[in-house]
């Protein structure tokens, strides 16, 4: 998947923001990084773990499966470019996707 398509900007995502953590522990797991729409899925989010480094790692979930996503903080890269850092909480048991490069 192309990084700059990954890190343009993108309209809000249709998933509940909470101002405080919600009480989803017991049947969630939660994930961290920056969200962004998938490129031709609108069913499916794309969260990015590591955006600024130069292997980027993201998880990719149904929009199904996703229950709630609370704002954490931004980060800020070299050059001033910030991207939100948000939690989002999946239901437990639901199939999703890790990418993770490698050389092989």
């Amino acid at each position: 998947m192309d990084l700059d398509l990954l890190l343009r900007k993108s309209e809000k995502l249709e998933i509940d923001f909470y101002k405080k953590p919600p009480s989803f522990s017991a049947n969630h797991v939660s994930f961290e990084g920056t969200p962004r729409k998938h490129p031709y899925n609108s069913g499916r989010v794309i969260l990015i773990t590591k955006p600024f480094c130069k292997d980027v790692c993201y998880y990719e979930f149904k929009l199904s499966d996703v229950d709630g996503m609370e704002e954490i903080s931004n980060i800020v890269d070299q050059e001033g470019n910030s991207l939100p850092v948000v939690r989002i909480w999946v239901k437990k048991g639901h199939v999703a996707i890790k990418s993770v490069p490698f050389i092989t």
